[in-house]
């Protein structure tokens, strides 16, 4: 006996007859089994997914012209970043070409123009009900680091591209949005599956004249110094080649790529036998490969090619962190195996900090900022090294320094103990007491990242004053 599914109808004509015997009929047509409950608003819809019968349906089905609040869309953004939400299936009374655009960049497993036929409304629904293509969705959701709607659209992308045994893929975005990262996790969903191995091929890291003999291997004898000598691509037979940053290949070099794409075979550099490739190709650029082709450094026809690979343009950071910053945080204190942890200061100073480097920026004050204790303060991440002052001994009293605010703010600030007045560190010290004395140490040593000779130079001191500490920031 088939399993029945519940799906939960979300549309302003729930309450229309014909509309709901309408999709009793698509289902029946469908040979699905299923029982069918209908809601006339978002808000209802959500308190029924969220409320005491959680997760009592498998899939649901809106209408993207919902009014209200939530909207189709509203709903739709709400629960995507939920595991344990039910997959999105949208109904779209218009399927221009601008409106399927707008409605893939949200979290929904497919879209369907209303009235469907019945074979691709009960298609969308068993893609939403479809127990692999849900695991792949949570695994790339917990790899990646999110509940950005955006971001969970496009991962719903590459579960179901996986899904259909897809082999080629178009990652673009900034640098530091995690391309690298993603093709590892695509390839890791892959071998699931027993697939190869996985070959990272840097394009720009290379000498352009080096290019094309590195990708594709050599003969001997095909230039001076040649040998036998297999390249990237047959290293990769079988598994996952990344071509990193595409845009750094010359016209010469694009069309190997033209040909493996197409045609899955190549050449070494220097002979003419084609050679097979099987496995799955993952090309990445942070160029906008659409200029590319205007001014000529990219070929029409390989472009045209990439265009029917599965396309995942990846958000930058700054588009994330409303939903995504806690996660990205405690996944490089993960990286880096610490336990500290971080305090709301330092959250709201990486919300207002515009993060241009995206992962690249943030895991480098991450890193910067774990070794200086059990928590992370603002004052651990918001000064580069080379940017301190003496004015920096204002910012002091921060953080773990709170219990002797008072008392510091009375050394630092008083009249009668100006800091200008004392610009010699045993005038200093011996103004202030053996505590107080400690932790403004500690405080300038950490500022300085650990650098024992850059925190002497800021209190006008020598390194021999401050104890031996390892030096895990720049000088």
């Amino acid at each position: 006996m088939s399993h029945q599914y519940n799906l939960l109808i979300v549309s302003g004509k729930a309450d229309n007859e014909d509309y709901r015997q309408k999709h009793r009929e698509l289902i029946a047509a469908g040979g699905l089994a299923a029982r069918l409950q209908f809601c006339s608003s978002g808000a209802a819809a959500r308190e029924l997914i969220r409320g005491p019968k959680s997760g009592q349906f498998d899939a649901l089905v809106v209408d993207w012209g919902l009014g209200g609040e939530p909207s189709g869309p509203q709903l739709v953004s709400d629960l995507g970043g939920d595991d344990s939400m039910p997959l999105p299936v949208a109904i779209l009374d218009d399927a221009l070409p601008h409106v399927y655009a707008k409605v893939i960049q949200y979290p929904v497993v497919a879209c369907i123009r209303w009235p469907p036929e019945a074979g691709s409304y009960v298609q969308a629904i068993r893609d939403a009900v479809n127990s692999d293509l849900r695991a792949n969705i949570t695994r790339l959701k917990a790899a990646m680091h999110t509940r950005h709607p955006g971001m969970v659209a496009r991962l719903i992308r590459v579960a179901r591209a996986l899904m259909r045994g897809s082999p080629d893929f178009l990652l673009l975005g900034a640098s530091g949005t995690g391309k690298g990262y993603l093709a590892e996790v695509i390839h890791r969903l892959r071998i699931a599956a027993g697939k190869g191995g996985f070959c990272h091929f840097q394009i720009g890291k290379v000498r352009r004249e080096f290019i094309l003999s590195d990708l594709c291997g050599t003969c001997k004898g095909a230039f001076t110094g040649a040998i036998d000598r297999e390249g990237w691509i047959e290293k990769a037979h079988g598994g996952t080649l990344f071509l990193d940053e595409i845009g750094e290949l010359g016209l010469d070099e694009q069309i190997c790529l033209l040909d493996l794409l197409n045609e899955g075979s190549f050449n070494r550099v220097g002979s003419t036998e084609r050679k097979r490739f099987e496995g799955c190709i993952i090309a990445a650029t942070h160029r906008n490969l659409t200029v590319e082709l205007e001014v000529g450094r990219l070929r029409r026809d390989l472009f045209n090619r990439l265009e029917k690979c599965t396309v995942v343009h990846l958000p930058s950071v700054e588009e994330r962190k409303r939903h995504d910053l806690e996660l990205l945080v405690a996944s490089l204190l993960k990286k880096y195996e610490s336990t500290a942890s971080v305090s709301d200061e330092a959250m709201k100073f990486l919300r207002d900090r515009t993060l241009a480097g995206n992962l690249h920026e943030l895991d480098g004050l991450i890193r910067r900022a774990i070794p200086h204790g059990d928590t992370v303060y603002e004052y651990h991440l918001g000064h580069e090294v080379n940017d301190m002052s003496a004015s920096a001994t204002t910012t002091l009293v921060d953080g773990r320094l709170n219990e002797l605010v008072g008392m510091i703010q009375e050394v630092l600030n008083s009249d009668e103990l100006p800091w200008n007045k004392y610009p010699a560190w045993n005038d200093f010290t011996n103004a202030c007491g053996e505590k107080v004395r400690e932790i403004v140490k500690s405080a300038f040593l950490e500022k300085a990242g650990g650098n024992a000779s850059l925190a002497g130079r800021l209190l006008r001191t020598d390194r021999k004053r401050f104890p031996d500490t390892p030096r895990t920031g720049n000088t």
